[in-house]
């Protein structure tokens, strides 16, 4: 053997051949990597584990977890359709006024009920969206109920598996769910500019004729098909809609944004699941210790026998509850008062407070409030502090106690 022939692969040689152009002629012609084109194959290691976790059959990288969403919808809706959401308040409200301007409709039951949230699914509806742990209303939907009533009328059904990241908490794939979207922000190095993820269950008929934005002759001008199997009407196996995804958004992979080693990607997806289960087990001590206190009239926790999706919660969740949980505090202007100044002081963000005691950490908000608009009128302050406030525990560490 030729030992001048042979090479070490290491970081910076294993991704070469995808880079080569004149020899790699296998992958340009592969549906799922097209790596010259339009991927970067150190992404696909991201995709391939996502897939593998979440029980599906192909994923796609994306910036962001709204970026997923509006990806998706832009990609599947058209003018005068609809989109029916049971949880996603930011969906719902928050997105809302983008998808006004494109004539698509965002649905939410203000109820909460299946009942008001079924009478909402009508002929335009081309989408089902949940979340699987509400970050507002710190519910959990019954998957099964709403999948078999969205198979009954051909709709296909797409889950925000961010509270369950990995699959680790909730497999929605396997309750035959079609598609899953995640953010993975909290879990990847800073630098990772692709920081959310859609996973295509492949299990649903993307190009039956319910999308016009599917149709063949669309596939073929984004090269998914050659112009003989565009003249006719076939399915392809290994055809999924992540694939046109991919193929249509053209995501910005070329400019290879990973700095150093892309093999931490997969270090750090592998941490997932300790960090959610000592996050969920954080959060259920910080769930104990706030119905303890004096001050706090009431939390709402999935975890909690006395919560409202206590019993979903059970059913669907195998390693934990999640690590969302609300708190109100008891209108005492005092009380307010002393929360207020903490929010004063600690406050990073308009709305959001970032906090780090040394012995939790994580994410706090006022749905609604600005912290500049709560420094400027006291009394608005104490109004909005009385309200629901959304915590997030994002400490890895054990919590031992909370004084």
């Amino acid at each position: 053997m030729d030992r001048s022939t042979i090479s070490l692969i290491n970081i910076k040689n294993v991704f070469n051949k995808y880079f080569n152009r004149k020899t790699d002629t296998i992958a340009v012609n592969e549906f799922t990597q097209s790596h010259q084109q339009l991927n970067d194959p150190r992404y696909s290691f991201l995709e391939q584990r996502i897939a593998s976790l979440e029980g599906g059959v192909d994923a796609l990288a994306v910036k962001s977890l709204r970026s997923a969403r509006f990806k998706l919808i832009i990609s599947l809706l058209e003018k005068g359709e609809n989109v029916v959401t049971f949880n996603s308040i930011i969906l719902a409200k928050e997105d809302k006024a983008l998808y006004d301007r494109l004539g698509i409709q965002i649905r939410l039951p203000e109820d909460g009920s299946l009942e008001t949230f079924f009478s909402l699914i009508d002929e335009k509806t081309k989408l089902i969206y949940l979340e699987i742990i509400s970050s507002h209303f710190i519910n959990v939907p019954d998957f099964i109920k709403i999948i078999q009533h969205a198979e009954s009328l051909e709709i296909p059904v797409v889950v925000d598996n961010t509270g369950s990241a990995g699959g680790y908490l909730f497999k929605p794939l396997m309750h035959r769910a079609n598609i899953v979207i995640e953010s993975l922000e909290d879990f990847l190095p800073p630098s990772t500019k692709q920081k959310a993820v859609i996973v295509d269950g492949g299990n649903y008929d993307w190009f039956n004729g319910n999308y016009n934005r599917l149709a063949w002759s669309k596939l073929h001008y984004y090269h998914l098909l050659d112009e003989q199997e565009a003249s006719i009407d076939i399915t392809l196996p290994n055809l999924h809609l992540v694939d046109f995804l991919r193929k249509k958004s053209n995501n910005g992979h070329n400019d290879y944004p990973i700095p150093q080693d892309p093999f931490s990607l997969i270090k750090k997806l592998e941490e997932i699941p300790e960090k959610i289960k000592l996050r969920s087990e954080n959060a259920y001590k910080l769930n104990q210790f706030l119905k303890q206190n004096k001050h706090i009239l009431h939390v709402e926790y999935t975890g909690d026998p006395n919560g409202k999706s206590y019993f979903e919660a059970l059913k669907y969740l195998k390693h934990g509850f999640g690590y969302y949980l609300s708190f109100t505090l008891n209108e005492q202007p005092a009380i307010a008062g002393k929360f207020f100044e903490i929010l004063k002081r600690h406050s990073a963000f308009k709305n959001r407070l970032t906090y780090d005691t040394g012995k939790s950490k994580g994410y706090l908000s006022v749905p609604g409030v600005e912290f500049e608009e709560l420094q400027e009128n006291f009394e608005t302050s104490f109004a909005a502090l009385a309200e629901i406030i959304r915590n997030q525990i994002l400490i890895h560490n054990p919590l031992l106690e909370l004084v």
